[in-house]
């Protein structure tokens, strides 16, 4: 519990206008959020709005963009429809369905190394034609996941500066991105997936729907500088499966070649996510097989850790799994493969449900999050988790994937969740800009708002919260929506009155005029 002595109580009248906002938990502390933060944040959380506008070339529905990361872009219009329940086990020895296989690639395409290798996935995932609805489903899954994608970009301003440095063998300078790789590779944020955050926007400008950057839409050019760079890290792409969790080791000993980092989540996430989102924006269509070949394994690879003890982590879990979940659901939109969709979303919906084991991670019953043996992590994993669920489930509304046909109780607990989250939040009054409590970021309160990591905002999309919300028809998300976007004046995001107790966490909320 937070006991405040009576002066300390007025001190915090003064300071932050007569409208006080207090959290406090006994695994780190008194937490006192004000509205005297750091005026270093810039950035704005979005207004709730469902834009719509013209098709691309390459998209059929995207909105307009004013997101401020990867992973919080607006949302887009969707118009649902019911569908058939479908529930696929994941098995690599399921008979699979899919859509037809992706045509010849273009005429247009130049790959700069034609001989680019083709490395054989841990997991194999047979295709066969799928019937008219799931082709149906998996066409609108994949339309409105490159919208989200897209969306999320913001802008291609780096582009032309990155066509210009692009070395003949497709590499960057060194002095650009360090492309440091194995025991001797930064750990954290591994500067080498610079790479793939370039060919994410690049793909992304070529396939339209980024803001002024038309002039790049279907260019030979920079389609050609796509395939270069991807060619670079495929050529380099590590070939033992023990690198993906046991760099360093006697298994995968320093010196192994190959782009691969000791640290788990780069190989098994980072690195995938941010291929499956390049390979489905180029599309199949414009990759020779080759390439095709090495998105997949890259991608299948990673879902492949599903089931497994991975090594400095135990088993997929919380905020994991539905990053994990992602990378198998872009490698079957990709490849139109609807076992691996099927699969990926099953993950999702046995995931997102309360866990009511003690130090579970995931969702709690209180709308607390728990990461790493069940630390109160909404601020950082709650966050990315949420981020996921959102795209994942937009995307698949309307469609035989969506949670509400998944007989499973992901709507309640995502609703449990958004809502646990509204109370965590404060907003600083100088800046416009909403951040996470810092008791809910643990490690993450050592990065500057500066940094770009946890601290610096909220990092949710509130367009999206709205979308899903609607939806799904639920009047708590919408109203969490709601609350997020609603004008304030002082650090009460969301101008909530009282006190909650996030038990899960002995993590305790106080928001209540003070004076």
């Amino acid at each position: 519990m937070v006991a405040l002595a009576p002066g300390l109580a007025l001190l915090l009248c003064f300071l932050q206008g007569a409208y006080g906002v207090m959290t406090g938990t006994s695994q780190l502390g008194l937490s006192l959020s004000s509205d005297i933060s750091s005026d270093l944040a810039t950035k704005t959380s979005n207004p709730i709005s469902i834009p719509t506008v013209a098709p691309s070339p390459n998209s059929t529905s995207f909105g307009d963009v004013s997101a401020t990361s990867s992973k919080a872009a607006s949302s887009m219009s969707i118009l649902s429809s019911s569908a058939v329940t479908s529930q696929v086990t994941k098995s690599a020895t399921l008979n699979a369905t899919s859509l037809t296989a992706p045509s010849a690639p273009s005429s247009t395409v130049i790959s700069s190394v034609a001989s680019s290798r083709s490395t054989t996935a841990d997991t194999s995932y047979p295709t066969q034609s799928a019937d008219p609805g799931t082709a149906a489903d998996i066409a609108t899954i994949l339309d409105r996941r490159l919208s989200i994608i897209i969306e999320g970009i913001g802008n291609a301003h780096g582009v032309a500066e990155w066509l210009s440095t692009l070395g003949t063998n497709g590499k960057w300078p060194d002095s650009e991105i360090d492309y440091t790789t194995g025991c001797d590779a930064r750990r954290a944020n591994w500067p080498a997936e610079g790479h793939w955050q370039r060919l994410v926007v690049m793909a992304a400008a070529w396939h339209g729907g980024v803001p002024n950057a038309s002039n790049y839409v279907n260019d030979s050019s920079l389609l050609a500088a796509i395939s270069s760079a991807m060619d670079y890290w495929f050529i380099n792409d590590f070939t033992d499966s023990a690198c993906l969790d046991q760099g360093g080791l006697a298994a995968c000993p320093c010196g192994t070649p190959g782009f691969w980092n000791t640290n788990w989540f780069s190989n098994i996430i980072g690195i995938p996510a941010l291929v499956g989102e390049t390979c489905n924006l180029v599309g199949a269509a414009h990759l020779v097989p080759t390439q095709l070949s090495n998105c997949t394994n890259i991608l299948d690879r990673a879902f492949g850790t599903f089931g497994r003890h991975v090594n400095g982590l135990g088993y997929l879990t919380g905020a994991n799994t539905l990053d994990v979940a992602k990378i198998g659901i872009d490698s079957g939109l990709l490849t139109g493969n609807a076992t691996l969709v099927a699969a990926g979303y099953q993950h999702i919906h046995s995931e997102v449900v309360v866990q009511n084991a003690v130090r579970a991670d995931g969702i709690r019953a209180d709308g607390s999050f728990g990461q790493h043996g069940g630390i109160i992590y909404n601020g950082n994993y709650g966050k990315d988790y949420t981020n996921d669920a959102l795209a994942l489930e937009i995307a698949a509304a309307g469609t035989q994937y969506s949670a509400q046909n998944a007989n499973t109780s992901s709507q309640s607990a995502l609703e449990t969740l958004l809502d646990g989250d509204l109370w965590m939040v404060f907003l600083n009054v100088i800046t416009g800009v909403r951040h996470w409590d810092f008791s809910v970021l643990p490690r993450f309160i050592t990065f500057p708002v500066s940094d770009g990591q946890a601290t610096a905002s909220l990092d949710m999309n509130i367009s999206q919260i709205q979308q899903l919300g609607q939806l799904w028809g639920s009047e708590i998300i919408q109203s969490v929506a709601e609350s997020f976007a609603a004008n304030s004046s002082t650090a009460n995001a969301g101008d909530i009155n009282g006190n909650r107790m996030f038990y899960a966490n002995d993590y305790l909320d106080y928001k209540h005029r003070m004076c």
